[in-house]
């Protein structure tokens, strides 16, 4: 079991309403839930921090696969791809 602290935060007063009428309608214990809160933020921020940096990556190697498949383009003979498709291969 993790050793808990406690902590002071300020909230403002709508805030509060508002996070006391999610606990209520939760029916969680207010610690629970925003443990729970902050853990599932958390794990959000990481998940879209990563899904940026996949889009960014597909955005960076989306010029250089079209420049590699405009070289290929001319040397590409379609009925030899299609005879080894064809073929299992």
């Amino acid at each position: 079991m993790t050793r808990s602290r406690q902590i002071v935060v300020s909230l403002p007063e709508t805030l509060l309403l508002r996070l006391t009428r999610e606990i209520e309608d939760a029916k969680m214990d207010r610690n629970e839930f925003i443990c729970e809160s902050v853990e599932y933020y958390m794990k959000e921020r990481r998940r879209r921090a990563v899904r940026r940096q996949l889009i960014e990556g597909y955005q960076q190697m989306a010029a250089l696969n079209l420049e590699l498949a405009s070289e290929a383009e001319g040397d590409f003979v379609w009925s030899e791809y299609e005879q080894a498709l064809s073929e299992g291969e």
